[in-house]
């Protein structure tokens, strides 16, 4: 299999990119891409990148009638990689992450454009979540810390952003050389990275604009993603000598050594 068997849509002049990486359909894909695609801000691109699917889901993906989508498929099935690629076929500077069983508030679109607008300085910007079951029942909220520095003081303990609620500046990750490592903590390592640089500034909007679903197939909180972190610690300590790294480090490896949750 080629790695890119189609490019569908045609979206002119775009103001935001929409990245999503899909491997499997399941009974939340259609309200994920449903939900960007009934956006009230309409001058968008969404680009899904089937990563290793079936021919089925590839036939059902084909099926979409809107120009805003732009289809690709690859035969790798990492997410990590094929979040590259979506950004690199990207038009705009403007790239709002989605996941294929989330559900998009209907202005997110619009108010994260106007933020990063009169905020040209942020390089990246999350927003506030509500948390969601299998059903789509609403089952609490995550609030996050809003302002650079205390999102930067946190990354150190905890990851204080939720990768799919972001929009971030192409020109910025590109900086960053993309995403690089992880199954399952790619954002953090990014994220990571990004503390190297004071010019880059994180927000987070408090208004929830995402349904977030935590389910038994999702990977949040999984065993992988504990013993990816502390590697990502020890290579930034090593690389730039500075103790909070050691410390940050420590930290995680604890939180390994602690959580019983399964292997992803």
């Amino acid at each position: 299999m080629d790695t890119v068997i189609m490019n569908k849509g045609i979206c002119e002049n775009p103001l935001i990119s929409v990245i999503m990486g899909l491997n499997q359909y399941n009974s939340h894909v259609d309200d994920a891409i449903n939900s960007i695609l009934r956006q009230n801000f309409k001058q968008f691109e969404l680009i899904i990148v089937a990563n290793a699917c079936t021919d089925e889901l590839w036939a059902w993906l084909n099926k979409l009638a809107d120009s805003r989508v732009r289809l690709f498929r690859t035969s790798i099935p990492q997410l990590t990689f094929n979040l590259n690629y979506a950004i690199d076929c990207s038009k705009t500077d403007l790239i709002v992450r989605m996941d294929a069983d989330d559900i998009a508030h209907p202005d997110r679109l619009k108010l994260l454009y106007d933020y990063m607008n009169v905020h040209p300085d942020v390089s990246v910007c999350g927003s506030g979540v509500e948390l969601i079951d299998e059903n789509g029942n609403i089952t609490g909220q995550r609030n996050l810390p809003l302002e650079n520095a205390t999102i930067r003081k946190q990354l150190l303990i905890k990851n204080p952003i939720v990768h799919p609620s972001v929009v971030f500046r192409k020109t910025a990750i590109l900086q960053l050389k993309g995403y690089l490592g992880g199954f399952n903590s790619e954002d953090y390592d990014l994220w990571i990275r990004a503390l190297r640089d004071e010019k880059f500034r994180f927000a987070n909007l408090e208004t929830p604009l995402l349904k977030y679903r935590v389910h038994g197939n999702s990977s949040q909180g999984s065993r992988l993603a504990y013993a990816e972190i502390p590697g990502y610690f020890m290579r930034e300590f090593l690389y730039t000598g500075k103790f909070r790294y050691l410390k940050a480090f420590l930290v995680s490896l604890g939180k390994f050594m602690l959580t019983k949750k399964r292997v992803v």
